[in-house]
């Protein structure tokens, strides 16, 4: 029974990124890389300009445009899916589809990225993003840094600190003030109330 489910879940992986052209990306890419042991029942494609969702037997396959974004993916058991740096990369962009930022920081720690996988992440980020995003990515892995004492190589921190501008907020309502990374964190006041 077990290599029939491992065959249909393969086989609807590979389905999915044929129809739309595009890679295996957010929570799918995450669970192909075992980054996540929870196989979500939404397979993520990333597209190049087409977003639209179908249904493929148990599952539901939704293509998500990343427009230029669309870069950064490798071949893993016949598939096409975005490398561990451009999977993290991408959850950060896009949350909602990882399952929101506590799994891609999850995500973050199981990976235990090498150097060249932490420049690969930061091409992706120089490369497309805002000072604003860098920021609170930048405050959230130190945080995994100092709480959780994950390897987070100083140059990324440094890079990340350096696009500093304008204060920003991670969340909505009332926010601690983080006046390292010029963030106020929403989150964290709510953890210091318990």
């Amino acid at each position: 029974m077990a290599k029939k489910h491992r065959t249909e879940i393969h086989d609807a992986l590979l389905f999915a990124q044929n129809l739309y052209s595009g890679y295996l990306a957010f929570s799918i890419a995450l669970y192909t890389h075992k980054l996540s042991e929870e196989m979500p029942f939404t397979i993520f494609v990333a597209t190049k300009n087409k977003s639209e969702e179908r249904s493929f037997g148990n599952y539901s396959i939704k293509a998500v445009s990343l427009g230029k974004r669309l870069i950064g993916a490798e071949k893993k058991e016949g598939a096409a899916v975005s490398t561990i740096p451009k999977t993290i990369y991408d959850c950060f962009h896009l949350p909602q589809y990882a399952g929101g930022f506590a799994n891609v920081l999850e995500a973050v720690y199981n990976a235990k990225m090498s150097g060249d996988q932490w420049e690969e992440f930061l091409y992706y980020v120089n490369k497309f993003e805002s000072h604003a995003f860098g920021q609170r990515v930048g405050y959230m892995l130190s945080l995994l840094k100092k709480e959780a004492k994950l390897d987070v190589p100083d140059f990324i921190l440094n890079y990340m600190k350096s696009r500093i501008k304008y204060s920003v907020r991670l969340g909505k309502g009332e926010g601690t003030n983080i006046k390292e990374w010029k963030i106020d964190d929403t989150r964290k006041a709510s953890r210091d109330k318990k």
